[in-house]
């Protein structure tokens, strides 16, 4: 019996780099509608994750996933700066 034919869609990769961190935040949310979290606390959700999503695009194009984070996780964070 021979193999099925693999057909090639168009519009396949575009070489642009992918920020997995997305998809993290979008398994985390269906997750938690799953979990049948309250309309509140899914909007608490996304008004505290997508802006910081959005600001590491912007900010930092080159982090696209966890272990490309750590520099930017790790960075000082400059004079002034106080914890505590």
């Amino acid at each position: 019996m021979a193999s099925p034919a693999l057909k090639v869609l168009p519009g396949g990769s575009t070489g642009t780099p992918y920020n997995r961190f997305w998809d993290a935040w979008e398994w985390f949310r269906t997750e938690k509608e799953g979990d049948a979290c309250s309309p509140k606390t899914l909007e608490y959700y996304r008004y505290q994750v997508v802006p910081f999503l959005e600001w590491l695009e912007r900010e930092h194009p080159e982090v696209l996933d966890f272990p490309s984070s750590r520099p930017i996780i790790c960075a000082p964070i400059g004079p002034g700066f106080r914890s505590g």
